[in-house]
Protein backbone atom coordinates (compact mmCIF):
# COMPACT_ATOMS: atom_id res chain seq x y z
CA UNK A 1 0.00 0.00 0.00
CA UNK A 2 1.17 4.00 -0.57
CA UNK A 3 3.25 4.78 2.69
CA UNK A 4 2.40 8.78 2.49
CA UNK A 5 5.66 10.48 4.11
CA UNK A 6 4.68 13.65 6.55
CA UNK A 7 3.31 16.50 4.86
CA UNK A 8 1.06 19.49 5.85
CA UNK A 9 -2.34 19.79 4.17
CA UNK A 10 -4.13 22.63 4.85
CA UNK A 11 -6.76 25.00 2.52
CA UNK A 12 -7.06 28.40 1.49
CA UNK A 13 -9.14 30.35 4.50
CA UNK A 14 -6.76 28.74 7.03
CA UNK A 15 -3.24 28.85 5.17
CA UNK A 16 -1.14 30.44 7.05
CA UNK A 17 1.94 33.00 5.28
CA UNK A 18 5.29 32.13 4.60
CA UNK A 19 7.84 32.35 1.53
CA UNK A 20 6.91 29.59 -0.39
CA UNK A 21 7.43 28.04 -3.88
CA UNK A 22 4.31 27.03 -5.43
CA UNK A 23 3.19 24.66 -8.17
CA UNK A 24 -0.41 25.08 -9.04
CA UNK A 25 -2.85 22.58 -11.03
CA UNK A 26 -5.47 20.22 -10.51
CA UNK A 27 -2.59 17.51 -10.84
CA UNK A 28 -5.15 14.90 -11.14
CA UNK A 29 -3.24 11.42 -11.21
CA UNK A 30 0.19 13.47 -10.48
CA UNK A 31 1.47 11.88 -13.69
CA UNK A 32 5.19 12.39 -14.90
CA UNK A 33 4.66 15.53 -16.51
CA UNK A 34 2.91 16.80 -13.44
CA UNK A 35 5.93 15.56 -11.77
CA UNK A 36 8.09 18.38 -13.98
CA UNK A 37 5.74 21.17 -12.99
CA UNK A 38 5.95 20.22 -9.18
CA UNK A 39 10.01 19.39 -9.34
CA UNK A 40 11.77 21.73 -6.69
CA UNK A 41 8.72 23.27 -4.90
CA UNK A 42 7.57 22.32 -1.63
CA UNK A 43 3.82 23.74 -1.55
CA UNK A 44 1.14 22.61 -4.07
CA UNK A 45 -1.80 24.36 -4.40
CA UNK A 46 -4.27 21.96 -5.83
CA UNK A 47 -8.43 22.09 -6.48
CA UNK A 48 -11.62 20.76 -4.52
CA UNK A 49 -13.72 19.54 -6.21
CA UNK A 50 -12.52 19.62 -10.03
CA UNK A 51 -13.05 22.77 -11.34
CA UNK A 52 -15.22 21.34 -13.71
CA UNK A 53 -17.42 20.56 -11.47
CA UNK A 54 -18.84 24.09 -10.76
CA UNK A 55 -17.69 25.59 -14.33
CA UNK A 56 -19.19 22.85 -16.45
CA UNK A 57 -21.24 19.99 -14.55
CA UNK A 58 -21.98 18.32 -17.39
CA UNK A 59 -18.46 17.49 -18.31
CA UNK A 60 -17.09 16.43 -15.17
CA UNK A 61 -14.28 13.29 -15.64
CA UNK A 62 -14.31 10.36 -13.45
CA UNK A 63 -11.06 10.99 -11.53
CA UNK A 64 -7.72 9.24 -11.37
CA UNK A 65 -7.16 9.82 -7.63
CA UNK A 66 -9.13 11.25 -4.41
CA UNK A 67 -7.71 14.43 -2.30
CA UNK A 68 -6.34 11.91 -0.02
CA UNK A 69 -4.39 9.59 -2.55
CA UNK A 70 -3.37 12.99 -4.67
CA UNK A 71 -1.97 14.33 -1.38
CA UNK A 72 0.26 10.71 -0.63
CA UNK A 73 1.60 11.07 -4.39
CA UNK A 74 2.55 14.38 -3.84
CA UNK A 75 4.24 13.82 -0.62
CA UNK A 76 5.83 11.08 -2.07
CA UNK A 77 7.78 13.51 -5.08
CA UNK A 78 8.73 15.87 -1.91
CA UNK A 79 6.19 18.24 -1.57
CA UNK A 80 5.93 19.44 2.14
CA UNK A 81 2.76 21.01 1.65
CA UNK A 82 -0.92 21.04 0.03
CA UNK A 83 -3.09 23.53 -0.05
CA UNK A 84 -6.69 22.99 -1.24
CA UNK A 85 -8.65 25.54 -2.63
CA UNK A 86 -12.42 24.58 -2.15
CA UNK A 87 -13.36 25.51 -5.79
CA UNK A 88 -16.68 27.19 -5.98
CA UNK A 89 -18.80 29.66 -7.53
CA UNK A 90 -17.24 32.89 -5.53
CA UNK A 91 -13.69 31.36 -6.97
CA UNK A 92 -15.07 30.63 -10.44
CA UNK A 93 -15.63 34.38 -10.27
CA UNK A 94 -12.32 36.02 -9.38
CA UNK A 95 -10.39 37.74 -11.92
CA UNK A 96 -7.15 36.72 -12.79
CA UNK A 97 -5.21 39.78 -11.14
CA UNK A 98 -7.03 39.19 -7.30
CA UNK A 99 -6.47 35.30 -7.79
CA UNK A 100 -2.51 36.52 -7.74
CA UNK A 101 -2.85 39.34 -5.23
CA UNK A 102 -5.14 37.98 -2.56
CA UNK A 103 -4.06 34.00 -2.86
CA UNK A 104 -0.82 33.77 -4.39
CA UNK A 105 0.90 36.73 -2.98
CA UNK A 106 -1.20 37.84 -0.03
CA UNK A 107 -2.39 34.26 1.60
CA UNK A 108 0.67 31.82 0.26
CA UNK A 109 3.39 34.34 0.11
CA UNK A 110 4.69 32.90 -2.99
CA UNK A 111 8.45 33.73 -4.09
CA UNK A 112 8.11 30.93 -7.00
CA UNK A 113 5.71 29.84 -9.01
CA UNK A 114 5.30 27.07 -11.16
CA UNK A 115 2.54 25.84 -13.35
CA UNK A 116 2.16 23.87 -16.82
CA UNK A 117 2.12 25.64 -19.90
CA UNK A 118 -1.82 24.93 -20.57
CA UNK A 119 -2.87 26.41 -16.92
CA UNK A 120 -4.95 28.79 -16.77
CA UNK A 121 -7.09 30.75 -14.12
CA UNK A 122 -9.00 33.67 -13.29
CA UNK A 123 -12.52 34.21 -14.32
CA UNK A 124 -12.73 33.15 -17.85
CA UNK A 125 -10.00 31.54 -17.84
CA UNK A 126 -7.92 34.68 -18.53
CA UNK A 127 -5.02 34.17 -16.52
CA UNK A 128 -2.38 31.81 -18.06
CA UNK A 129 1.88 31.21 -17.40
CA UNK A 130 2.29 34.73 -19.44
CA UNK A 131 0.42 36.12 -17.45
CA UNK A 132 2.22 35.15 -14.37
CA UNK A 133 5.42 36.04 -15.92
CA UNK A 134 4.55 39.38 -15.58
CA UNK A 135 4.45 39.97 -12.30
CA UNK A 136 7.84 41.04 -11.01
CA UNK A 137 6.80 39.72 -6.92
CA UNK A 138 7.59 36.11 -7.80
CA UNK A 139 9.60 33.95 -10.20
CA UNK A 140 7.47 32.32 -12.55
CA UNK A 141 8.60 28.78 -14.56
CA UNK A 142 6.09 27.59 -16.91
CA UNK A 143 6.57 24.19 -17.74
CA UNK A 144 6.45 22.44 -21.37
CA UNK A 145 4.20 19.83 -22.39
CA UNK A 146 6.00 16.39 -21.87
CA UNK A 147 5.30 14.03 -24.63
CA UNK A 148 5.46 10.50 -25.43
CA UNK A 149 5.66 8.89 -28.49
CA UNK A 150 1.97 8.63 -28.41
CA UNK A 151 1.57 12.67 -28.03
CA UNK A 152 0.98 14.51 -24.79
CA UNK A 153 0.84 13.52 -21.38
CA UNK A 154 -2.20 14.25 -19.65
CA UNK A 155 -4.51 13.24 -17.70
CA UNK A 156 -7.58 13.05 -20.20
CA UNK A 157 -5.31 10.62 -22.15
CA UNK A 158 -4.71 8.44 -18.96
CA UNK A 159 -8.21 7.96 -18.24
CA UNK A 160 -8.50 7.08 -22.05
CA UNK A 161 -6.28 4.30 -21.90
CA UNK A 162 -7.50 3.19 -18.48
CA UNK A 163 -11.14 3.06 -20.19
CA UNK A 164 -10.03 1.63 -23.08
CA UNK A 165 -7.93 -1.58 -20.64
CA UNK A 166 -4.34 -0.51 -21.83
CA UNK A 167 -2.59 -0.73 -18.59
CA UNK A 168 0.76 -0.78 -19.93
CA UNK A 169 -0.23 2.80 -21.38
CA UNK A 170 -1.46 4.18 -17.99
CA UNK A 171 1.75 2.39 -16.05
CA UNK A 172 4.27 4.23 -18.59
CA UNK A 173 1.86 8.05 -18.25
CA UNK A 174 2.09 8.00 -15.00
CA UNK A 175 5.25 6.75 -14.43
CA UNK A 176 3.67 3.37 -11.71
CA UNK A 177 1.17 1.39 -11.85
CA UNK A 178 -2.35 2.75 -11.28
CA UNK A 179 -4.29 1.87 -7.67
CA UNK A 180 -7.89 2.40 -7.24
CA UNK A 181 -8.77 2.99 -3.62
CA UNK A 182 -12.18 1.94 -1.92
CA UNK A 183 -13.51 -0.46 0.65
CA UNK A 184 -14.28 -4.10 0.94
CA UNK A 185 -17.45 -5.10 0.64
CA UNK A 186 -19.74 -8.49 1.22
CA UNK A 187 -19.18 -10.71 -1.79
CA UNK A 188 -15.93 -10.56 -2.52
CA UNK A 189 -16.88 -7.00 -3.84
CA UNK A 190 -14.81 -3.45 -3.95
CA UNK A 191 -16.28 -0.55 -3.73
CA UNK A 192 -14.12 2.21 -5.46
CA UNK A 193 -14.54 5.91 -4.23
CA UNK A 194 -16.84 7.82 -5.42
CA UNK A 195 -15.71 9.38 -8.49
CA UNK A 196 -12.86 7.31 -9.51
CA UNK A 197 -12.61 6.45 -13.41
CA UNK A 198 -12.18 1.85 -13.52
CA UNK A 199 -11.12 -0.06 -16.06
CA UNK A 200 -13.46 -1.75 -18.44
CA UNK A 201 -15.05 -5.12 -18.12
CA UNK A 202 -12.09 -8.11 -17.76
CA UNK A 203 -9.86 -10.28 -15.85
CA UNK A 204 -6.76 -8.33 -14.58
CA UNK A 205 -3.80 -9.21 -12.40
CA UNK A 206 -3.83 -6.72 -9.22
CA UNK A 207 -1.95 -5.67 -6.01
CA UNK A 208 -4.47 -5.75 -3.26
CA UNK A 209 -2.85 -4.20 -0.10
CA UNK A 210 0.26 -5.35 -1.55
CA UNK A 211 -1.15 -9.12 -1.90
CA UNK A 212 -1.00 -10.31 -5.70
CA UNK A 213 -3.92 -11.76 -6.67
CA UNK A 214 -6.41 -11.18 -9.77
CA UNK A 215 -9.62 -8.72 -9.96
CA UNK A 216 -12.15 -8.97 -12.21
CA UNK A 217 -14.44 -6.10 -13.44
CA UNK A 218 -17.56 -6.57 -14.51
CA UNK A 219 -19.77 -4.61 -17.71
CA UNK A 220 -21.34 -2.32 -14.71
CA UNK A 221 -17.75 -1.08 -13.02
CA UNK A 222 -18.37 -3.85 -10.36
CA UNK A 223 -14.98 -5.63 -9.03
CA UNK A 224 -14.75 -8.88 -7.46
CA UNK A 225 -11.43 -9.96 -5.83
CA UNK A 226 -10.18 -13.66 -4.91
CA UNK A 227 -10.92 -13.40 -1.81
CA UNK A 228 -12.84 -11.31 0.67
CA UNK A 229 -11.48 -8.36 1.92
CA UNK A 230 -12.46 -5.19 5.01
CA UNK A 231 -11.81 -2.25 5.29
CA UNK A 232 -10.02 0.37 3.50
CA UNK A 233 -8.47 -1.23 0.38
CA UNK A 234 -5.72 -0.29 -2.48
CA UNK A 235 -5.94 -2.04 -5.58
CA UNK A 236 -2.73 -1.75 -7.78
CA UNK A 237 -3.40 -2.59 -11.74
CA UNK A 238 -0.41 -4.77 -13.29
CA UNK A 239 -1.64 -5.62 -16.32
CA UNK A 240 -5.07 -7.65 -17.94
CA UNK A 241 -4.87 -11.40 -18.64
CA UNK A 242 -8.28 -11.58 -20.42
CA UNK A 243 -6.92 -10.69 -24.22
Amino acid sequence: MLHQPTVEVTDDASVRRRPRAVAIGVFDGVHIGHAQVIAGCDTVLTFDPHPLQVLRPDDVPALLTTVPTKVARLAALGVREVVVLRFDARWAAVAAPSFVDDLLVGRLGAHTVSVGANFRFGAGGEGSGHVLRRDGRFRTRVTPLVRSAAGVVSSSRIRASLSSGDIGAVTRLLGRPHALTGRGAPGRSVVVDTGLAVPPAGRYRVLVNDVPTHAVVDDRGRITVDEQLRGRVELVLRCRVDR
